[in-house]
């Protein structure tokens, strides 16, 4: 879908979950796609994939986003990386 829409911006929710390598290996080199966290960042903040999601956010950069579908969560608790 990606190729076909190339004109296009793609929104994957929920970033991969557990995949998210497999997500930035796919993805890394198609500028249409962003990657939403909102709901990995959250579910996955105590365990050693946190490191692997961070390397999605320094690497996709701008194509990272952290929307509000967890709503029992404020974006202001992840402003700072360190207090994941």
């Amino acid at each position: 879908m990606a190729n076909l829409l190339e004109e296009n911006k793609l929104i994957l929710m929920h970033g991969g979950g557990s995949k998210i390598l497999n997500y930035y290996e796919k993805f890394r080199f198609k500028e249409n796609v962003i990657i939403d966290l909102s709901y990995t960042i959250q579910h996955f903040r105590h365990t050693t994939l946190i490191k692997d999601i961070l390397f999605c956010i320094k690497n996709l950069d701008s194509r990272i986003i952290l929307g509000s579908d967890y709503q029992p969560k404020k974006i202001s608790k992840y402003h700072n990386v360190n207090n994941i």
